[in-house]
């Protein structure tokens, strides 16, 4: 099951993989990784993969024990398994949090309080992404880090449209950098509590813009 390595992607085949089996469609499967295969080559109305019919003559589906061979050895496998390299940015930045969170590393500036659970509610929305968006939010990841060493400033924000299926959440990246002339304003500590100040007013500003949304989470460097 390492195919499946988002808890949203996951539990996803979990449930249409239990809809699957209840229809009474499912005459046979020759393993798990055959069973995956099947469902990672057919798109349902939504977009989504899930076991749909695929022109098959009769009811009864029988999953043969080479459909995860074929599946390995095929050309757009292999490209979506190139395509997905850049999402594993994302799962970086969840693995550094959650061990900032997890060791007591994380700092917390002046005149707020740490809060693990709230800290910790944070991570998961970032964990809930599946593997396909996280392409698109490691591309964003990565370019907003490439211009921001470039710039005293950057601000970038990763959502979804209104229409799309998820939509609710949305994910902005600032880059703030510590400037020598800072040193005479407050230093690193009134740095930190400006930065936090900032963020905040862009959370409100993004959630302001885009009523759809319900929840706004950040990233700062």
């Amino acid at each position: 099951m390492e195919e499946l390595d988002t808890i949203r992607d996951f539990t996803d085949y979990l449930d249409k993989k239990e809809v699957f089996v209840r229809s009474g469609r499912l005459s046979q499967a020759h393993g798990e990784e055959n069973l995956l295969a099947y469902y990672a080559v057919r798109i349902n109305d939504e977009g989504g993969h899930d076991f749909v019919p695929d022109g098959e003559k009769h009811d009864q589906v029988e999953i043969n024990r080479s459909l995860y061979a074929n599946l390995c050895s095929d050309s757009r496998y292999v490209a979506k398994k190139q395509a997905d390299q850049i999402s594993y940015l994302w799962d970086r930045l969840i693995e550094a949090f959650t061990t900032h969170l997890i060791d007591g590393t994380s700092i917390t500036p002046d005149g707020y309080e740490f809060d693990l659970k709230k800290s910790e509610f944070g991570v998961r929305y970032m964990a809930l992404e599946p593997r396909f968006a996280r392409r698109s939010h490691g591309e964003a990841v990565k370019g907003a880090l490439e211009i921001g060493m470039t710039k005293n400033r950057f601000f970038r924000t990763i959502m979804s449209p209104a229409d799309a299926r998820e939509n609710a959440t949305a994910f902005f990246i600032h880059s703030f950098k510590y400037l020598n002339w800072m040193e005479q304003k407050g230093g690193y500590k009134k740095y930190r509590i400006k930065r936090a100040e900032c963020t905040q007013v862009y959370a409100r500003g993004i959630l302001e813009s885009y009523p759809h949304l319900t929840t706004v989470r950040l990233k700062v460097e």
